[in-house]
């Protein structure tokens, strides 16, 4: 884990210090209920509310169920806060890697209704400054529509830079370009080197009917893929 990750997460205000870890999709979720005061996702989780850059507002989600197959064979309560833990491997016990990641997908498996998750990664100075990537919102099991961002701050799902948000996503829509300085790609969200930015993930509509939804938590699907 890179330093700079390691300080933006030591900064970030935790709303979920006493999650503890679990081996079960309802137990995962039900001390998620029980532990935190969440945020609704229509309360205007983004810039406009924010204290300190390097805070995170109410409402963060630090561990939550995750899967790497379909099927949630293999899936197991992670630490949601550093993006390296999702993208970064390709199944439970793999060894994460860092920013760009791999050719992923991952399926929340526990994503609960309110609440965000705010990935952390670092964009090193050595990256290939050709680099850019795109995150999906899988199709095989889609879940709901979901909002993405990719932000310098922590919980912002409105970032002004181009390519960077999309709001309401279902199955096969895109949810978020990013390129390296360099890249031949016009428009997509600018990841300068040196720099830690968040993965920003919530539910929609915390309210939503959807057939992948249960009473506190909803699965839903983001892939991953980037070039070269």
């Amino acid at each position: 884990m890179s330093s700079s990750v390691m300080r933006a997460r030591a900064r970030a205000v935790s709303v979920a210090r006493g999650f503890a870890h679990t081996r079960t999709t309802a137990t995962a979720v039900a001390l998620f209920a029980a532990t935190c005061t969440v945020a609704h996702a229509g309360n205007g989780i983004m810039r406009d509310g924010f204290e300190p850059a390097d805070s995170c507002p109410s409402g963060r989600v630090e561990q939550t169920v995750v899967a790497w197959r379909y099927d949630g064979v293999g899936r197991r309560t992670i630490d949601v806060t550093l993006a390296d833990n999702l993208w970064g491997r390709l199944e439970s016990t793999g060894t994460p890697v860092t920013f760009p990641w791999l050719q992923s997908f991952i399926v929340l498996w526990g994503m609960p209704r309110d609440g965000y998750i705010a990935a952390a990664f670092d964009v090193p100075l050595e990256n290939n400054v050709i680099t850019w990537g795109k995150f999906t919102h899988g199709e095989t099991l889609p879940g709901p529509p979901t909002d993405m961002a990719i932000s310098e701050w922590c919980g912002d799902f409105n970032p002004p830079e181009p390519g960077c948000s999309f709001r309401g996503t279902t199955g096969g829509q895109g949810m978020s370009v990013y390129k390296r300085t360099a890249a031949a790609i016009n428009v997509a969200c600018v990841v300068e080197p040196g720099k830690v930015y968040y993965a920003n993930i919530r539910i929609t509509d915390p309210d939503v009917v959807n057939g992948s939804c249960a009473a506190l938590a909803c699965k839903t699907t983001i892939q991953h893929n980037h070039t070269p």
